[in-house]
């Protein structure tokens, strides 16, 4: 047996095929060998990057908020949406109850909506109605006004003419005073001095109670006047005050009428 190994050594072709056989299969250990290098830096490289998340998590597990804080967290939203629910459930089944009760009284409230428009709208005709009649008396009232202010201008003329007319009656009686007097002074005895002087003293007499009559009707006449002023003053003003006070509580019942309206208009939008 050396002696055939002896011989293949020495036979040069197997020499040859040995060597390349050998070169062959360093070669391919040569590249078994690189791609395990590579394939291990590609490891070493992904247990770096494993190393670094796992330490990133591990600080990130230390900063996060202990389950329980979290799980006492979810348990208090828990409890307050429960308490929530039956909050809801409670108004919504009050809603129901007050909308059933809303919908049987529906008719009689629409009966009565109808009702109370139909009032209003008289009211608001009879209030139409009075503010025309208000406006026709306030002109009446202005007229009357204007005639208790020419009566009174008047009434004041009327004064002033009486005064001098008895100034003037006054001074004739007192000038055929004089003349009497002087016809007296003189001593005439003759008839015509005595027809004259009775003359004279019968018309002075009639005169004084003429202007006696003519003075105490005017002060009568001025004193009925001046009543008659007064009284239709003060019923002016009567009415006035009457009518403004009827007026007010229309307006007060349309604007409560009206407020009721809205209010049940609101009640069927709702």
């Amino acid at each position: 047996m050396d002696i055939s190994r002896t011989a293949e050594a020495l036979n040069p072709e197997g020499y040859l095929k040995k060597f390349t056989e050998l070169n062959g299969e360093r070669d391919h250990l040569a590249e078994k060998y690189e791609n395990a290098r590579i394939e291990l830096l590609h490891l070493q490289g992904r247990v770096s990057s494993l190393a670094g998340d796992l330490n990133r998590m591990k600080t990130e597990d230390d900063n996060k908020i202990p389950i329980a804080v979290h799980t006492s967290a979810v348990n208090e939203c828990r409890r307050l949406f429960e308490e929530l629910k039956c909050r809801y459930d409670d108004e919504r089944d009050t809603l129901m109850r007050r909308l059933i009760t809303f919908e049987e009284e529906r008719p009689t409230l629409d009966i009565r909506i109808v009702t109370l428009t139909t009032e209003l709208n008289q009211q608001r005709s009879i209030n139409k109605a009075l503010d025309l009649q208000c406006s026709q008396l306030k002109a009446k009232c202005d007229a009357l006004e204007k005639h208790l202010f020419d009566c009174e201008s008047e009434k004041n003329t009327n004064k002033k003419q009486l005064a001098d007319a008895m100034v003037f009656l006054r001074e004739t009686i007192n000038e055929q005073e004089a003349l009497l007097r002087h016809a007296a002074g003189e001593g005439r005895n003759d008839a015509s001095a005595a027809v004259l002087s009775a003359s004279i003293s019968a018309r002075v007499k009639a005169l004084t109670e003429h202007l006696k009559c003519v003075e105490q009707g005017a002060h009568q006449e001025v004193n009925r006047l001046s009543g008659r002023l007064y009284e239709q003053s003060a019923e002016l003003e009567r009415m006035k005050k009457t009518y403004e006070n009827e007026i007010n509580a229309l307006n007060n019942a349309l604007l409560q009428k009206q407020s009721v309206i809205d209010s049940m208009d609101a009640n069927l939008e709702r």
